[in-house]
């Protein structure tokens, strides 16, 4: 458990400051693959958005490494190690979609907030007088 909290540390920590957000872009490309089954797009791995989102998700998703670790090593008694690993996996796979459909929807709340305050502004420039 103990070395479960220290790569979560590490990949936080050096994911962010030398990699430049490197992990986050490897758990988003998995939720975009997964988005892609569905005919989903994700608007979090376009343009400008890439790279914030993946800074983001470069923090966030390390948290699921210890969560992941209790669970599946100290919660779930089975007797065969491939199983434990397994279920490792699948539970950090689960966190990837977590946190790629977390900064999906702050993305798209960006993007709808954005939309509305230009609108806002297009109507009270319309709604001005010409020679003021």
């Amino acid at each position: 458990m103990k070395w479960s909290i220290i790569v979560a540390l590490g990949i936080a920590i050096f994911g962010f400051i030398p990699l430049m957000g490197i992990p986050g872009a490897i758990v988003l490309s998995i939720g975009e693959l997964c988005a892609e089954a569905f005919k989903v797009d994700l608007l979090c791995m376009k343009g400008d958005h890439a790279w914030p989102a993946a800074i983001l998700a470069t923090w966030i998703w390390p948290v699921t490494i210890p969560i992941s670790c209790f669970l599946s090593f100290r919660l779930w008694k089975a007797p065969a190690t491939s199983a434990r690993w397994g279920l490792f996996l699948v539970l950090l796979l689960i966190g990837a979609l977590i946190v790629s459909t977390g900064v999906e929807l702050l993305a798209r709340q960006e993007q709808k907030s954005a939309t509305s305050q230009n609108h806002d502004e297009t109507q009270a420039e319309s709604a001005s007088p010409i020679g003021a």
